[in-house]
């Protein structure tokens, strides 16, 4: 994977814009190291197929969980956070899925309303906007449509109140993390 690196040097832009923008663009590159290294340990980059995995756990382990093929799946992934939003599309394309991304609520209500979804992964705060209302359009267009919440809240009791009876995977996540829920919603 190659990046690209933006520098802002020119003496010309104010000091108070350019010191910002530098701080972002540092930001984004740890970030997006941070995904890339625990992207790499995930099953979703791995170029072995779904028998070829399975076939090298144990049987204790093929008896605990039932796998489920995420090859073709309509996902629509919600989130303010362009960044991880083609991050966790990227990974689950490799995976065989068929992705849509917005980062808006107004973005969503667009994709629900002209696209057909097997799941949705939204985050529970998109900006100024209530992922639960995301949520909510969805059911109403796709009655049955999984639901796979994603949150960066610190305190656990928050986000189990908030998402109520769905899946809520907590962020910062793995790409492995994200297909094992997946694998709950979907079974």
């Amino acid at each position: 994977l190659g990046s690209i690196k933006l520098v802002i040097s020119d003496n010309r832009i104010p000091r108070e814009v350019r010191a910002p923008l530098d701080r972002a663009m540092t930001r984004a590159e740890e970030f997006g190291k941070r995904m890339l290294h625990l992207g790499s340990e995930s099953k979703l980059f791995d170029t072995e197929s779904p028998q070829e995995t399975s076939s090298a756990m144990d049987s204790a382990d093929l008896t605990k969980q039932r796998y489920v093929d995420l090859t073709g799946r309509r996902i629509c992934v919600v989130d303010d956070d362009a960044g991880l939003a083609d991050l966790m599309a990227s990974g689950l394309e490799r995976r065989g899925c068929k992705v849509a991304t917005a980062n808006s609520r107004d973005e969503a209500s667009r994709l629900f309303a002209t696209g057909e979804f097997d799941l949705a992964i939204i985050d529970l705060r998109l900006g100024p906007d209530d992922g639960r209302e995301v949520a909510r359009e969805a059911i109403a267009r796709h009655p049955d449509i999984g639901l796979l919440y994603v949150s960066a809240f610190s305190h656990a009791a928050s986000v189990i109140e908030l998402a109520g009876d769905y899946r809520v995977l907590r962020k910062p996540f793995s790409m492995s993390e994200l297909e094992e829920a997946l694998q709950e919603v979907l079974a």
